[in-house]
């Protein structure tokens, strides 16, 4: 199942945030495995696995950017789990 971000953020270089993440309705009160497709990852962020709680269909992930450059994580971003 893929999920995206809720929101677009902005991350400087070489920092860290976390980003609400949007989940279908039916994940509400469990707690999710997040993961990345491997093609996406590092390309231009990148996000390690993750548990999750889901509450109101939402959760949060931390994505890292590490290049030289702010990355905007555009919605949708999308995530396996």
């Amino acid at each position: 199942m893929l999920v995206s971000a809720a929101q677009s953020v902005c991350i400087p270089p070489y920092h860290e945030a976390l980003v609400p993440i949007k989940y279908p309705q039916a994940c509400n009160g469990k707690t999710i495995l997040l993961e990345t497709i491997p093609s996406f990852n590092f390309k231009p962020l990148a996000t390690a696995r993750s548990f999750s709680k889901v509450v109101d269909g939402y959760s949060v992930c931390k994505i890292a950017n590490y290049p030289t450059e702010s990355g905007v994580n555009s919605r949708p971003m999308p995530h396996l789990f």
